[in-house]
């Protein structure tokens, strides 16, 4: 019932009426909220004792304060760009000198005709 709700709810895919916010454009209210939050951590690293923090704490408040201040990464799809390579090329188990010259005589017809046959 929920779904139902929401799918009737928005553009549907592939919609042309808008074109939304260029790509890289800011937010316009992103200045401000930076500079509140710069006020708000500046604020609160002035009223605590860093010396008093163990090394984890300081570790868990820098985390938890750059979050809101360094641009996030965005991902990479990196599928497109890696080649599927094989782990091992074709290996051949040889047991005896007779299966050897045969197996030579094979891979040199291969090579002579352009063909596979092994």
């Amino acid at each position: 019932m929920i779904n139902q709700v929401f799918s009737k709810m928005g553009f549907t895919k592939g919609n042309k009426l808008s074109s939304g916010r260029p790509k890289g454009s800011l937010n316009k209210t992103n200045p401000e909220i930076g500079d509140r939050l710069d006020n708000v951590i500046n604020g609160l690293m002035d009223s605590i004792d860093i010396e008093d923090l163990n090394t984890s704490q300081k570790i868990k408040m820098l985390q938890i304060a750059l979050q809101y201040r360094l641009p996030k990464l965005q991902s990479i799809n990196s599928v497109d760009e890696v080649e599927e390579l094989p782990l091992f090329e074709q290996i051949q188990i040889v047991t005896s000198v007779d299966e050897k010259e045969r197996l030579d005589k094979v891979t040199a017809y291969e090579k002579e005709h352009g063909v596979t046959i092994l």
